[in-house]
């Protein structure tokens, strides 16, 4: 797992940045989800491939993020299954990527209500499948942060990956389309609509390659005055961003501040270059002189390569050099 890959989950596993991103992806901003209404649930997915009777064939899927969220309407709590799946690149199978996970989901769900419709004695139970009528699951939610530089140019549903010799026959195969969160295509007001640091972060990467912005960005929302440590290493890995965090143990990074010390220390490594280029271009001015002075004293070549060498303990190669220029 890459250095994105690492900070890019650790972010999001925040319960209230989670339930954050569930509100603004699926609630459009309302606060339906609350951080206590998240929990973590099993990330990797397997499946058996085997024939019927046979020795199972199992494979694995390993998920970004999987948690379990609660959601409370009109008095009834029912419960939603939101898997993550953070991208640094846009990846052309991602359709079909996203209808394998959750459909895996889909099937450990009914295995799971076979094995306790089996447990419990459940009437009126299938005999091939071991579920009842009645049973009903859990929906299963699959969204894609892409953190990439630019807009996400791979296919966007699974339709687009298809070529259909008759447009007939579209309508007789389902599409599956990504729930796709990129913040290039984000407005202003949807970035204010995440609450956490969730919504600061996407807007610097999309204005990570505009300086003016960016020190806008810094001077308007306040977030970046407190801004929460694993969302600045999210800033680091994403955008390259020389964010300075002195203290290891600090949970909060004002990066307003942290701008002012890297323009300092942008001046300094610029005054301190000047420097040694001003020292170097008058050593060789020097140089020049001597050779300018020596020559009207009608000395030879090599006189002046040896006294070059003795006054500025250069080799004879870079006293030539000079002599010659």
């Amino acid at each position: 797992m890459g250095k994105t890959d690492r900070a890019t989950k650790r972010f999001l596993s925040d319960r209230r940045v989670f339930a954050d991103l569930v509100n603004y992806s699926v609630y459009r901003g309302r606060q339906v989800v609350r951080a206590e209404d998240v929990r973590e649930t099993d990330t990797e997915q397997v499946l058996d491939a085997g024939a019927p009777g046979r020795a199972p064939d199992l494979r694995r899927l390993q998920r970004d993020l999987a948690m379990e969220v609660v959601v409370r309407t009109c008095g009834d709590v029912k419960y939603v299954v939101v898997g993550v799946e953070n991208q640094s690149r846009a990846d052309l199978t991602m359709p079909m990527r996203c209808m394998l996970y959750d459909a895996m989901r889909h099937l450990a769900h009914a295995r799971r209500r076979k094995a306790e419709n089996g447990e419990n004695c459940v009437p009126g139970r299938d005999f091939l499948t071991g579920l009842s009528p009645e049973d009903r699951f859990p929906p299963v939610v699959t969204l894609v942060v892409y953190w990439g530089e630019g807009r996400w140019t791979a296919p966007r549903s699974l339709h687009e990956m298809l070529d259909f010799p008759d447009e007939r026959l579209k309508g007789l195969c389902a599409d599956y389309r990504l729930n796709l969160v990129e913040p290039m295509a984000m407005s202003d007001e949807e970035f204010r609509i995440l609450r956490t640091d969730l919504g600061a972060v996407l807007h610097y990467v999309k204005v990570q390659d505009d300086p003016d912005a960016i020190h806008r960005l810094l001077r308007e929302d306040g977030r970046f005055r407190a801004l929460d440590r694993d969302a600045a290493e999210v800033l680091r890995a994403v955008t390259g961003t020389a964010i300075p965090i002195i203290n290891q143990k600090e949970e909060k990074i004002d990066m307003c501040k942290g701008e002012e010390q890297l323009k300092q220390r942008a001046f300094e490594e610029g005054k301190q270059t000047g420097f040694e280029e001003g020292k170097q271009t008058g050593f060789q001015e020097g140089i020049l002189g001597t050779v300018s002075v020596l020559r009207e004293f009608q000395l030879s070549v090599e006189q002046i390569q040896e006294k070059l060498m003795k006054t500025y303990a250069i080799t004879a190669d870079e006293a030539m050099k000079y002599i010659a220029g």
